[in-house]
């Protein structure tokens, strides 16, 4: 019985660090949400947000790195977007488009009509 304690006492913090390490992984693959989901404004399609792991612990919230996941109602990937996450560079909603003014610029087409929005407000 002393030796399985001293067997346990040598291979738990083995244990311990890979599963932290397994986490840490899982999350850097994944991302960490950046805000919570936007839809259009006519509801046909929602954005999600996401930030890398190493983003979210490093850099201030308006320069901080990610993707954009344009999706339709349905929860099927329509476009995904890398680059700046600041919320002055939209996105925004413009009929089939969606446009991001942040670094890297880019105008994402859609299969189907998103609604226009305004200036005001990104979300529906």
């Amino acid at each position: 019985m002393r030796r399985f304690f001293r067997w346990l006492l040598r291979v738990l913090p083995w244990l311990v660090f890979y599963i932290c390490f397994g986490f840490v992984v899982f999350k850097f693959q994944r991302g960490v949400p950046y805000d919570d989901d936007c839809w259009s404004p006519n509801h046909e399609y929602f954005m999600v947000r996401k930030e890398s792991l190493v983003s979210s612990w490093t850099w201030r919230h308006e320069d901080r790195e990610g993707w954009v996941l344009i999706y339709d109602k349905y929860g099927n990937l329509v476009h995904r977007w890398d680059g700046a996450l600041n919320t002055e560079g939209g996105p925004w909603w413009f009929g089939t488009e969606v446009h991001i003014f942040n670094k890297p610029q880019a105008t994402l087409h859609l299969p189907t009509d998103a609604g226009m929005s305004d200036f005001h407000r990104l979300c529906y």
